[in-house]
């Protein structure tokens, strides 16, 4: 069954929806540590890149040549950060010292793959390259690449060239970097040299949804562009990462939204244009629940009618805490807090802007930026907003990351570590 969403009452000029019975089990305080690899992004399939770590919080900030978009990683005291000036830097984690960049050909859209000493990062541009009734490619016409650095001093080990842009961020499964790009097709590379180990033909391209891996399962989603003259249908796959078989495909999903696992299912956000509607307001999202072992649809829900759209994309992927979905529904500015298990709306608040990230959930508390610079702490449980700070610029599809009392995000093109009490608010 899909569920409407509906607003009810406005409090400090923001719209908070059913504030209902809650979602109880969102503290998550961080008892993990910092993970000595990171094997997909926002550090797990669901997207909580919280960690234990020092109390004595760092701050700092790093000012790259552009935007960042998707890419940051932490493991030990080094966090990587890819920006759209074609560079990956590595930063001293407690400092914001620079210990290295590498120069890709491209801008670099994937957040850093990291492990067994290397750090694997993709370069593309959303340019389609190819639009035929049967095929679409997105491509700049020399292609694209996957690279593959030294993580202590950011030399080039190996690099796969691709025809399509290589923007979604592979999830790593045994050896196997695993991915969606504008080629049509997902694939597997080996870590250690970069050699291709399987080719899987699909339809339609991946652009930002990045691979979700559980086990040896991945899952991915790839399908239409709005700037593609050809609309190929959306598709949310599951692939053996082993053997490159496709275990399952189900309709649902948006080539620019991750999907999200927890609880035995995979959750995907769509967007769909209201049929006879016309005007800024004829678009809504969708977010779906499928069975992770066969794709069967559990339930799905719609979001309030949307708003118009200027900027990135209309799906972002979710975030899983304790049974809960914490998700973004871009297309109306809303932030709705989601029962997994039922698909019941627990509650939802209207932001100044849509956010195009996951968010992050810290002690009970939601922090989650938007494209306008408003950066939130809500409470988990009740939807109550907390805190709203104002940044220089809009926040991008950029990971943020929890470790200890320190919180490090992206902002347009600087990276900022500080306190995380300083955006959750006192009380924290």
């Amino acid at each position: 069954m899909r569920h409407r969403l509906r607003a009810f009452a406005t409090i400090a000029g923001l719209i908070l929806l059913g504030a209902g019975a809650g979602a109880t089990g969102a503290q998550a305080a961080g008892a993990r540590p910092v993970p000595a690899q990171w094997t997909q992004l926002q550090a797990g399939p669901h997207h909580n890149a919280v960690f234990a770590g020092s109390s004595t919080p760092h701050s700092w900030s790093f000012l790259t040549g552009n935007i960042i978009v998707s890419g940051l990683s932490l493991v030990g005291h080094t966090l990587y950060a890819e920006s759209f000036d074609h560079n990956l830097y590595a930063l001293d984690a407690r400092t914001g010292r620079e210990k290295w960049h590498f120069q890709a050909g491209n801008i670099i859209m994937t957040a850093p793959i990291v492990a067994d000493g290397l750090v694997v990062i993709g370069s593309g541009i959303n340019d389609v390259a190819v639009a035929t009734p049967t095929r679409t490619v997105w491509a700049r016409p020399q292609g694209d690449a996957v690279y593959a650095v030294d993580a202590a001093t950011g030399r080039l080990r190996w690099i796969h060239r691709t025809v399509g842009e290589d923007m979604p961020t592979p999830a790593l499964v045994d050896g196997r970097l695993v991915f969606s790009n504008g080629d049509d097709v997902v694939q597997a590379l080996a870590l250690k040299t970069g050699a291709e180990l399987w080719r899987l033909p699909v339809q339609g391209v991946g652009t930002m949804a990045s691979s979700a891996a559980r086990g040896t399962r991945v899952f991915l989603v790839t399908g239409e562009s709005p700037t593609s003259a050809v609309k190929p249908p959306v598709y949310t796959y599951a692939v053996d990462a082993i053997t490159g078989k496709m275990l399952w495909k189900a309709p649902y999903g948006d080539a620019d939204s991750s999907p999200t696992l927890g609880g035995g299912l995979v959750f995907v956000e769509g967007s769909e244009t209201l049929k006879g509607v016309t005007g800024p307001d004829n678009t809504v999202n969708t977010v779906d629940a499928l069975s992770q072992a066969t794709g069967r649809k559990v339930w799905g829900l719609t979001s309030p009618r949307g708003q118009l759209i200027t900027v990135g994309e209309q799906a972002v992927s979710g975030t899983y805490v304790n049974g809960v979905l914490y998700q973004s529904l871009p297309e109306a500015q809303e932030f709705a807090a989601i029962d997994a298990r039922t698909g019941k709306v627990l509650w939802m608040v209207r932001t100044h802007a849509p956010a195009k990230t996951a968010p992050v959930v810290w002690q009970g508390r939601v922090l989650v930026g938007d494209t306008l610079g408003y950066f939130y702490a809500i409470d988990a449980r009740t939807g109550r907003i907390l805190v709203v700070k104002r940044f220089p610029k809009g926040f991008n599809e950029s990971v943020t990351i929890v470790a200890g009392a320190t919180i490090y995000l992206a902002n347009g093109d600087t990276v900022y570590a500080m306190p995380v009490t300083r955006l959750a608010g006192p009380g924290a």
